[in-house]
């Protein structure tokens, strides 16, 4: 919505055309791609490198992260001050990797159902009694959708500067929770039950508290 007020018609290219322009992103964006593509393999292997067991997860999901930035342009890396090349943004990332698999168990007892997932679906919902056509497709790169205690939970994990509020959620977060809720519920043909953000600090914690952080919206509250 937001590109599309700004500029229709780059919106109209993106989102109705899917053409795309190769242009510079920043660190940060590159740094949370490389932990996503390190967090496909961690828990779903790839047809290269079947996983039978944890400590091949953690390997070959370090692995696949540090091989997604050695491998990206640099041409296309706007670096930052607290990113300042590639070196930098590979020791961030197994720090963040690291903290990730140390605070998150591997097995929570999870039937995964979707990882790392492109779901693009035309949604109609009855609201207050009349059938509403979405114009476009809803789509969404889902992180991951397991079956946990017999309800299924969309999970989607940020690397962070800083933890977002406790005290509120921000309005895109909720935006993503509602589009997600209906890509996944056309998608597998079950409502979801909630949609957990799982939240990896960069900077290390001087106190030594944790560096990931959750919070959970439950879609029925």
């Amino acid at each position: 919505m937001v590109k599309f007020g700004e500029n229709p018609i780059l919106f109209k290219i993106n989102w109705m055309n899917r053409e795309y322009f190769d242009t510079a992103n920043s660190a940060r964006f590159v740094l949370g791609n490389a932990f996503h593509s390190a967090m496909e393999t961690y828990y779903g292997g790839s047809d290269e490198l079947p996983i039978t067991n944890e400590s091949e997860a953690i390997r070959y999901g370090l692995e696949r992260g540090t091989q997604f930035l050695e491998a990206y342009n640099d041409g296309f890396i706007n670096f930052t001050t607290t990113l300042p090349n590639k070196e930098s943004m590979i020791e961030k990332f197994v720090f963040a990797f690291n903290s990730y698999i140390k605070e998150v168990p591997y097995n929570n007892g999870d039937k995964i159902l979707l990882i790392e997932q492109k779901l693009e679906h035309q949604v109609s919902v009855v609201w207050r009694g009349k059938q509403l056509d979405m114009p476009l497709p809803l789509v969404g790169r889902l992180d991951k959708v397991v079956e946990r205690d017999g309800k299924v939970k969309i999970i989607d994990y940020k690397t962070a500067s800083s933890f977002s509020s406790e005290e509120k959620i921000d309005g895109h977060k909720f935006m993503q929770a509602v589009a997600y809720y209906l890509l996944v519920y056309a998608e597998l043909g079950v409502e979801p039950y909630s949609m957990i953000y799982q939240e990896v600090k960069l900077p290390k914690n001087r106190d030594g508290s944790p560096q990931v952080r959750e919070y959970e919206l439950v879609f029925a509250e």
